[in-house]
């Protein structure tokens, strides 16, 4: 979003931390955001928004395709090299919460099934 810092910048924190920080926030606005609407039921313009910023930031190349950067403050499991999946598994319930279908809108078709994608190939190569 422009005109909003993230919570976290490179400057007093370290390379890569805005990036972090601004892909964490947007997962995070929209499971906020999409659980309340869940309670009024229905989507709102802002949640919508939400959604559309954090699709933007989702990565769409590379061993995190379909997840976002996550925040890495060596505080495992929340905040560390593997917590992608928990930022993508977050999202997945924002999807899944939201109200008026939302996971079945077809402008988000491509976003969900990377995101499934990346999903079901990590929990495969993980030990449970």
């Amino acid at each position: 979003m422009e005109g909003v810092e993230p919570f976290y910048s490179d400057a007093k924190y370290g390379a890569g931390k805005e990036v972090e920080s601004r892909d964490a926030e947007s997962v995070l606005n929209a499971v906020i955001l999409a659980s309340y609407d869940e309670r009024q039921g229905h989507l709102s313009e802002t949640t919508r928004a939400a959604f559309d910023h954090a699709w933007a930031l989702q990565s769409q190349t590379g061993p995190i395709a379909g997840a976002w950067v996550w925040q890495n403050f060596h505080y495992t499991p929340w905040e560390s090299p593997e917590s992608e999946y928990h930022g993508a598994a977050l999202m997945a319930v924002a999807v899944g919460t939201a109200p008026d279908d939302y996971r079945d809108d077809a402008k988000i078709a491509g976003n969900v099934a990377l995101l499934r994608g990346y999903l079901t190939a990590t929990l495969a190569r993980s030990r449970w």
